[in-house]
């Protein structure tokens, strides 16, 4: 009767662990969506909506920690792109630029779909990070409607224009009426480039600039002074024309900015600038800036080892901040015959989770081990009573 009761007791204590260990588990899914954000794209052109145009949605890189500037990362992240997400202008421009090479080096997207009968997509389960939508232009009657590409950031945390959680666009769409009764002309197409760099001895003396049209390659040429850095081809406005830098010099970045039959490619020189996601500025890290007053005679610090002990001072003041590099400044006083010298000092310090919550949940992690412990103990005692009472009654 014992041993049955011990049984029973081991089974319910073990389906008591599973059932919290599964609610558990259910709850970090839960979490886990809570998390994932949505981008929904509206296509409309007046009172016309635009159905049936495909878009695809391209994760191109991530905030920096604690910064408004961004890295581009996964497929693009070689890409000599600076992210400018600071204004509609700036962020239609280096949008356009990751669609390029999105087209031409035939990235995969992360997802894709069309547009419904009211000319509006939803995308689902997006990660936190950078994106751009891409459109694909679509013909209806005699119009084709060809709609701008889209930056957007999914952030948990910070929200407004095309940054949030969950987020709708309204596609700024551009329209081409044909004549049926003629054939489409051909138009003249121009590329140029454009040196923003103050004449550094860095430009190259020509760039290779590659012409595509519908995504294949079609003719490459050379742009240097003797053509004033510009070619024009003639082509139908029906086709899908881009241009491609074959190679960016370094310390540069490139902007691709098209407008209709006129591409510009745009290299800036500007190795350090912080909004340059290609050159990222240094890493950065906590510091602790300790203030003492110091009544000795004034003493060069050259190294950490001849930091003096902040205990030997008369008055302490301690402060977290954040620097990248170490600063000694000593300010004398000169009606008190003393000196104040502010020492900075890098401190690297490790945080370790000892117990705390579990990851998305709010649930605590000592129950888990608690109840399959005594679930293990009470089972095993169990079957060590049966085992000892078959042996007894063997013999």
């Amino acid at each position: 009767m014992y041993v049955k009761a011990m049984k029973k007791l081991a089974a319910i204590l073990s389906i008591l662990s599973l059932v919290f260990i599964s609610s558990v588990m259910t709850d970090t899914v839960v979490s886990a969506k809570e998390k994932d954000g949505t981008f929904t794209v509206i296509c409309q052109d007046g009172e016309t909506a635009i159905g049936g145009m495909e878009w695809n949605i391209y994760r191109v890189g991530k905030r920096r920690k604690n910064t408004n500037y961004y890295n581009l990362d996964g497929n693009f992240k070689n890409y000599k792109v600076a992210v400018n997400h600071s204004n509609s202008d700036n962020a239609g421009k280096t949008a356009s630029t990751l669609e390029n090479y999105a087209i031409l080096d035939k990235i995969k997207p992360d997802d894709t779909g069309d547009t419904d009968k009211k000319g509006t997509l939803k995308f689902k389960g997006l990660k936190e990070g950078l994106y751009i939508a891409a459109g694909n232009k679509v013909r209806i009657g005699n119009i084709t409607y060809k709609p701008a590409v889209v930056l957007f950031e999914i952030n948990h945390d910070i929200e407004g224009g095309n940054t949030g959680k969950d987020i709708v666009s309204y596609v700024k769409i551009s329209t081409m009426v044909h004549d049926d009764d003629s054939e489409t002309e051909e138009l003249e197409f121009t590329v140029k480039n454009i040196w923003d760099d103050g004449d550094n001895e860095k430009r190259p003396d020509k760039v290779k600039v590659e012409i595509y049209r519908d995504g294949e390659l079609y003719f490459e040429i050379e742009l240097s002074d003797e053509n004033n850095w510009t070619h024009k081809w003639d082509g139908s406005p029906d086709d899908d024309w881009r241009v491609k830098v074959e190679n960016i010099p370094d310390d540069y970045t490139v902007i691709y900015d098209n407008k209709d039959t006129d591409f510009a490619v745009v290299n800036k020189f500007n190795p350090n600038d912080p909004n340059n996601p290609y050159f990222p500025p240094p890493t950065t890290e906590t510091i602790v800036t300790t203030v003492y007053t110091d009544t000795s005679s004034q003493t060069e610090i050259t190294s950490n080892s001849d930091v003096p002990n902040v205990s030997q001072t008369d008055e302490t003041v301690t402060s977290v901040t954040v620097a990248t590099t170490t600063a000694v400044t000593t300010v004398s006083d000169t009606q008190t015959s003393t000196e104040k010298t502010t020492v900075t000092t890098t401190k690297k310090e490790t945080f370790t989770n000892t117990g705390g919550k579990l990851p998305q949940t709010g649930q605590l992690w000592w129950p888990v081990f608690v109840l399959g412990g005594v679930g293990v103990v009470v089972l095993s005692y169990g079957i060590r009573v049966t085992a000892d009472r078959k042996r007894d009654d063997d013999e």
